[in-house]
């Protein structure tokens, strides 16, 4: 049996859903099925209980799927302790510091923090919060040991707006997606087009770039139905999960699991934002930072395998 069948049975388990579950892994909801089936077949189990769309664990599902766990966090585990191997000796070199927008740390940490509690960076890592136009600010003083990891709009990066100072350099593409409360009036569409969600009641996180891509994104539209802008994320995820409105996410946010408890979903016509890190060409990388920035970009391949192979995007765009 493949690894990943434990995963797509592990998700689908946790959403109730084929359609959701097959959404997160990037695969057809027949994919998912043959898949899930493949298990039930080489066990001699039936795992689900399937009524209409939705479907329910069985007793033995719910046995099955606590091994099944186990067996997925050891493997993600070994995962990363393989990648420790490209830097066993750290080069010399200051104290590496990531400086991230709050979007982008929000969808990096729970894999950042996985990589550095098993590489010999963790005890040499600062990681720091900027906006954006903050961290453009930064570049043009910043030192050699800092990282810069930001989300550019693809409409940005095609009307050449960044300055000739800086390289960026892409390392995933990701798609902005509309996140529900798991009772939202909704929660049986498979994609939303801009125009439903103008009615709806929206909120979102309160950051300078997202308040421009919200712009962008729904220009020509009539005025949308806001409720809420605020750096509280708690307050923002309670009014979601209290199914009183909806707000944005991303396609890797979704494929980190962070949807949790949400339901996601696909937007017609939607923005791509490129997420990679940003350079000051006058300024050369610390061995240290260089040496990291390899090992994340190694991280990502392996760990988001099943992600990269739809949303990886060549350097030169």
């Amino acid at each position: 049996m493949r690894i990943e069948y434990l995963l797509y049975f592990l998700e689908a388990a946790q959403t109730g859903s084929i359609t959701q579950a097959a959404k997160r892994f990037y695969i057809s909801q027949q994919g998912m099925s043959r898949a899930i089936q493949a298990v039930e077949n080489e066990f001699g189990v039936r795992l689900f209980d399937r009524n209409g769309n939705s479907i329910s664990l069985t007793p033995v599902g719910k046995r099955f799927q606590e091994s099944a766990r186990t067996i997925a966090e050891g493997y993600e585990k070994l995962q990363f302790e393989m990648l420790t191997q490209m830097n066993a000796i750290l080069p010399e070199g200051k104290q590496v510091e990531i400086v991230a927008t709050p979007l982008v740390l929000n969808s990096f940490f729970p894999i950042l923090d996985k990589a550095l509690n098993t590489s010999p960076f963790r005890d040499n890592m600062k990681i720091s919060e900027l906006h954006t136009l903050d961290m453009i600010t930064a570049l043009e003083k910043a030192e050699p040991n800092v990282i810069h990891i930001l989300s550019i709009p693809s409409y940005v990066l095609q009307g050449s707006r960044l300055e000739d100072a800086y390289h960026f350099e892409p390392l995933f593409k990701t798609e902005i997606m509309l996140r529900t409360g798991p009772d939202f009036p909704i929660s049986d569409k498979e994609t939303i087009s801009k125009e439903e969600i103008v009615k709806l009641p929206f909120v979102y996180y309160n950051e300078t770039s997202l308040e421009d891509l919200i712009q962008h994104m729904f220009s020509g539209y009539k005025k949308m139905n806001i409720v809420l802008k605020t750096t509280n994320i708690a307050m923002l995820r309670q009014m979601v999960m209290d199914n009183k409105a909806v707000t944005l996410t991303d396609s890797f946010s979704h494929f980190c699991g962070l949807s949790g408890p949400f339901k996601t979903f696909s937007i017609e016509d939607t923005e791509t934002l490129f997420v990679g890190f940003l350079y000051n060409k006058e300024i050369e990388p610390d061995p240290s930072c260089a040496a990291f920035m390899q090992y994340f970009k190694k991280c990502l391949e392996t760990v988001c395998d099943f992600y990269m192979k739809t949303y990886a995007c060549n350097p030169d765009h």
